[in-house]
């Protein structure tokens, strides 16, 4: 992560993430001879970017919608029969994420209404659902961490992001750090990033990350209390999954 990130996960989460296609289907027809004959997919796309635009005013501000248009045309010269805009819904909760779902999926349907196109959405990835640290394992990562000279107080919480790690989570006893690369004062997911990503520094950070999370085991296995916990729990996972 940036810098200022807390290198203690205890507390922390991640939001739960769907991400979803809209199709929208028109009527082709030539742009200059008979426009008024086709019904433009495209204009659905368009529509419905600025009704979740106009949406965004209105929900918490931790909520995130995130959208692109894949497909809108092939040609200037015809009227586009076909619109893809792939999109996600992020929330905290997974209540909130399903009340925002509905919101958005309005904004396509809406936008399907008054453009005169039809439109279906459809799931292209599994649901991440929020993550859940636990406590025990963050307290043993976090002394690990504290032995490299890490400060694990200072510091700001992540604020945001999504991983199937929280699906994981959700079923047995779970950790997840987050690494705070010291210096990284751009935005992740850009190539600021990943420039400061590729520096001694944070390979240096990496190999601490690595033998942390190995005393981390290495202690829960050594904690007979945490050890009967973790294997309670992965045979009441076993026993969900044969149900």
């Amino acid at each position: 992560m940036q810098d200022g990130v807390s290198y203690n996960p205890a507390g922390t989460t991640a939001q739960a993430v769907g991400r979803y296609r809209a199709v929208f289907s028109g009527r082709a027809a030539h742009a200059a001879a008979a426009p008024h004959q086709g019904v433009n997919a495209a204009d659905g796309a368009t529509i419905a970017q600025v009704a979740i635009g106009l949406l965004r005013q209105q929900i918490p501000g931790d909520h995130r919608v995130a959208l692109f248009v894949s497909e809108a045309g092939v040609a200037t010269n015809i009227i586009p029969e076909r619109a893809v805009v792939d999109f996600e819904c992020r929330a905290f909760t997974l209540p909130e994420y399903e009340a925002l779902l509905a919101r958005v999926r309005r904004c396509f349907e809406g936008a399907a209404l008054a453009s005169g196109t039809e439109v279906v959405i459809e799931a292209t990835e599994p649901l991440y659902e929020p993550l859940v640290q636990d406590d025990a394992l963050a307290g043993y990562w976090t002394a690990a961490m504290e032995s490299f000279g890490r400060d694990t107080t200072s510091g700001g919480r992540l604020g945001g992001g999504s991983t199937d790690m929280g699906n994981v989570s959700q079923v047995i006893p779970s950790l997840h750090p987050w690494l705070s690369i010291p210096g990284a004062e751009v935005p992740i997911h850009s190539h600021g990033f990943t420039a400061v990503a590729d520096t001694d520094a944070a390979y240096e950070l990496m190999l601490e990350a690595a033998r942390a999370l190995a005393w981390t085991v290495v202690d829960a296995a050594g904690d007979p209390e945490q050890r009967a916990r973790f294997e309670g729990a992965a045979y009441h996972r076993d026993i969900r999954r044969a149900g």
